[in-house]
């Protein structure tokens, strides 16, 4: 056919092209003619970078930027800038004439003046005057007697803390004693039980030797010895030892009676002492709430007293109030007014309108900054109305981009994304990130899209509020991986193959798809690099309508995009169409 002649004697032309954009991504494509005499592109797999990314149209849009206008209404004295220029954030870019607003301040000042003047005398009454005099004074003893009355009652609770220290005391003291004189008499009945024992014991010595020893001199042969009579001394004097003991025993228990008696009379009168410092403590309590009393109603009465001297005043002192409420606040507006009549620039940037002149009766309006002063601006600009704002500034230091996505791709988008923005009329692309992504669709038509926000990087020259960029977010930066050609790689439901080429035929190889960029398509599982793959059969005809069946699937796109070329086809081995979207740019 002509049209396959045609590409025929452009193969070399072709081949160049694919040569000069393969060399950047590390592939190597060869034409290759098969036993049937059919001419082949191919290409190897190889490492490289694959950058997946989501396509939109966005609106470039300064951070700061602001509406300005004159807060108070007046005639315009100057103008202080012009379109185009570059002002700093405070600069003055105009003023109303002062002298009206100056002569409203003075006439304010003057009725404030006046009405202080006319309270302050009739609240200067002698009367009234005493009679405050008489209730910051009641006051004051009232503030006194509420001390003591606080006094007092710490004077209570440490005298009875003192009280329960007291009785804790004698309790262990009386303890002490009680001990005493019970230890004593349990040693006087031990004494007494040995007294007994010995007693006894001499008693049976000296009935032993009453009975058997009837005299000294009577022979041994009766049972009387020396010993006998050595013991019954002995039996004596541990009697008259234990005798002596139990005199000292009853002496030690009457010294512990008397002492008990008396640690019980010092108890007794400890805590008697302790209870009347209660009672005074009570009592003093007591006369210092009734003078509480006698003087908080003293405070009454001197109350009652200013009421009444100011009865013929309260009403005439009221209004007098009033009128100095109502005229310090017109003097603050009026005031606010005479500040407000230098206008000064919000932020900085440049200047973009100037909506007012010299001689002019500006209006009170209001200062709109930030995305709300675009928006007030694009729909001044669009329905051709007159802007209602008397200056423009559009900050030059910072962009953002807006965009929309489509509901498909949001899912793949995130904040942090990295992204490239090349404005109309400029080759010069300028990056970004993502900096907001909106939750909510904008519905139209049916189709759904979604807000995003990019931060442009840097300060990049020729960036305007109102340029719109072709904009590509990238979703997806795999690097130092497997790769080859998007359009070397075909896809059947959930299974992607490629085509190599085996004894001059295409046969159908399955491989794992990763990451898929434009150009590039990762692959994960089923090719090594260096493994060639077809590109496309150069001599397929070309349909000339519509699509065509072709033997083999597969073509040219994705490297470079362009068109020496475009085969569209359906089935072939592998029963999947494809799109050859030539090879040059």
């Amino acid at each position: 056919m002509r049209v396959t002649r045609a590409i025929r004697l452009h193969k070399w032309r072709t081949t160049a092209v694919v040569v000069v954009l393969a060399a950047g991504a590390g592939l190597g494509i060869w034409l290759t003619t098969g036993s049937a005499g059919a001419d082949y592109e191919l290409t190897s797999a190889a490492t490289g970078t694959v950058q997946q990314s989501v396509s939109a149209t966005s609106t470039i849009e300064a951070v700061n930027q602001a509406d300005v206008d004159f807060a108070t209404a007046g005639k315009v004295a100057t103008v202080s800038v012009v379109v185009g220029q570059q002002v700093a954030a405070g600069a003055v870019l105009g003023t109303l004439d002062p002298s009206t607003l100056q002569a409203t301040v003075a006439q304010d000042e003057a009725s404030v003046a006046g009405d202080e003047s006319k309270l302050d005398s009739d609240e200067s009454g002698q009367t009234v005057q005493t009679a405050n005099q008489a209730i910051t004074t009641a006051q004051q003893q009232v503030t006194l007697q509420n001390q003591q009355i606080a006094t007092d009652q710490t004077a209570i609770t440490n005298d009875q803390t003192n009280l329960t220290a007291t009785e804790a005391s004698n309790a262990v003291s009386l303890a002490q004693s009680q001990n005493a004189v019970t230890d004593a008499q349990t040693k006087l009945s031990t004494d007494e039980t040995t007294l007994s024992t010995d007693e006894t014991t001499e008693s049976t010595e000296q009935t032993f030797i009453d009975d058997n020893c009837p005299s000294s001199t009577m022979p041994v042969t009766y049972g009387c010895t020396s010993m006998d009579t050595s013991t019954l001394s002995a039996d004596e004097a541990k009697v008259t030892a234990d005798e002596t003991t139990i005199t000292q025993d009853q002496q030690s228990i009457q010294v512990d009676q008397l002492s008990l008696q008396s640690t019980q009379i010092k108890n007794a009168q400890a805590v008697t002492s302790a209870q009347q410092a209660i009672t005074n403590a009570q009592q003093t309590l007591a006369n210092a709430q009734v003078t509480l009393q006698d003087d908080e109603q003293t405070v009454t009465n001197d109350q009652n007293n200013v009421n009444d001297d100011q009865g013929s005043l309260g009403s005439q002192i009221q209004s007098d109030e009033a009128s100095l409420e109502a005229a310090n606040v017109q003097l603050q507006s009026a005031e606010s007014d005479l500040s407000s009549a230098s206008l000064t620039a919000p932020v900085g940037g440049t200047v973009t309108e100037v909506n007012v002149s010299v001689g002019d009766e500006a209006t009170a309006g209001t200062t709109v900054v930030g995305s709300s002063a675009s928006s007030s601006s694009s729909s001044s600009s669009s329905s051709g109305s007159t802007p209602t704002y008397a200056f423009e500034i559009i900050g030059t230091a910072a962009f953002d981009a807006d965009a929309s996505i489509s509901s498909a791709d949001v899912a793949q988008v995130q904040v942090g994304d990295q992204a490239q923005l090349t404005v109309s009329g400029s080759a010069t692309p300028v990056y970004g990130t993502v900096s907001s992504l909106g939750l909510v669709a904008t519905v139209s038509s049916g189709v759904a899209t979604f807000p995003v926000t990019i931060s442009v990087t840097g300060t990049p020259s020729g960036l305007y509020s109102g340029m719109t960029a072709t904009t590509s977010i990238i979703v997806l930066d795999r690097s130092n991986v497997l790769t080859v050609p998007s359009s070397a790689v075909h896809t059947l439901g959930t299974s992607s193959f490629v085509y190599e080429l085996s004894k001059g035929k295409e046969v159908e190889h399955t491989v794992t798809v990763g990451a898929v960029g434009t150009t590039l398509t990762q692959i994960t599982a089923g090719l090594a690099s260096g493994d060639k793959v077809v590109l496309a059969n150069l001599a397929a005809v070309i349909p000339t309508a519509g699509t065509s069946t072709s033997p083999f699937g597969g073509g040219l796109g994705g490297l470079g995009g362009g068109g020496a070329f475009r085969i569209t086809g359906g089935g072939g081995l592998g029963g999947g169409g494809f799109v050859g979207r030539g090879l040059g740019g």
